[in-house]
Formats: structure tokens, sequence, C-alpha cells
């Protein structure tokens, strides 16, 4: 395993709280040190709190239940909970039958809002399986700029992400005249496509 990836497996860990002190130490000195390792935690940090909230309506079905001397309101409730628990687990079978044609796939791209022109600049990219969170390798990633008047595209990037499912991406902005342009984000794999556009702006400093 690389250096970087027992980082990001440490900081995947950190998360979740299951580092020891010392572990705990050295992955805050990271994310003082490293922006890139900082945007890997921030996204790391959604991922769980999107996990998470799968497990609380199941919580809270068992919390009723276990209150004594149930109100009829508080049975009705229960009822309505359970329909919509059975509906919800019918739900995610009928859409496990449909992998093959249904994307799973769930990226999500830091970078700045502002540019100087002919500057270098980075980007840090995840991508994930949003069925189980696990990192999508060798997905390919292409990055372009569009101008919002001419409806022109250009190329900046293209690669793939590592084994962890990011990409650490570093491009030279184009010297294009200031003003309001469109970062987009394709990526491919075989678990589904996305495309994710963000406003920039290109201005001198």
């Amino acid at each position: 395993m690389s250096e970087d990836s027992k980082i990001k497996e440490l900081i995947s860990r950190y998360v979740g709280g299951e580092v020891t002190p010392e572990e705990r130490l050295i992955v805050e000195k990271v994310l003082k040190e490293s922006s890139a390792y900082h945007a890997f935690y921030e996204a790391m940090k959604k991922l769980n709190a999107i996990l998470n909230k799968k497990t609380t309506l199941w919580r809270t079905l068992m919390e009723l239940q276990q209150v004594k001397n149930k109100s009829f309101l508080v049975k009705a409730m229960i009822g309505c909970a359970s329909l919509v628990f059975l509906s919800l687990i019918v739900f995610f079978a009928y859409i496990l039958n449909l992998e093959k044609f249904v994307s799973v796939q769930n990226t999500l791209f830091y970078t700045q809002s502002e540019f100087e022109p002919g500057a270098k600049a980075s980007l840090m990219a995840i991508v994930l399986n949003s069925k189980d969170a696990k990192p999508i390798e060798d997905a390919e990633i292409v990055i372009a700029l569009g101008d919002t008047r001419t409806k022109k595209e250009k190329v900046l990037y293209k690669g793939k992400t590592s084994s962890t499912g990011s990409a650490d991406i570093q491009f030279d902005m184009p010297v294009y005249p200031q003003g309001s342009y469109d970062l987009s984000i394709k990526v491919n794999s075989r678990y589904g496509h996305d495309k994710i556009t963000k406003s920039v702006k290109i201005k001198k400093t």
C-alpha cells in the first residue's frame, strides 16, 4: 500500500472514530498541512453523514415499539412507519436488480471558484459506489472548461482514479479573458456516469 493510500485509510478510520490516540495525532497533523487531504476528509465526513441517516428510520421504529401503553396515535404511527420501511425495502430490492442499468456511482469534487489565467490549478475528486461507499478504482475523469458565451469547451485534464477512488488533479488554466466559465468534471466507470458543472471565474490578481 502506498503512503498516500495509508494516509487516506487513516483519515477514513478517523472519521469513523476508529483510530488510536497516536493515529489521531498523525491525522490531525496531516489535515493541517495538506489541503488535498483536508478535502478528502471533508468528503468522507459528508459520506459518513449520508450513511448514518440510513439507519434513522429503523431506529425510530424500534424505539416506538418499546413504548408502554401505546396510544392509538402511536400505533398508527408505527403502522405507517412500518409501511414506509417495507416500501423502502421493496424499492431498494428493485434498484439492486437494475444495477446494470442504473448508476450507483457517486462523484465528489472540490476546487476553488476563482482562477488566474495561465496559472496552475488543482482539483480533488473522489468517486465512490453509493451502495456500499467503497472507492471506485480506474474511473475515467475528464476536466473541461466551457466558455458561457461561445459554448465551446476546452479539455484541461484526462486521467483515472487511484485504488482509493480519488484523484489529485493538476492542470494549467488557459489564458482566457476575465469572466465567468463553466468548469465540468465527467466521470465514467462500470458503475455509472457523472457530469458535474461548477461556475468559476477567471480573474487577474
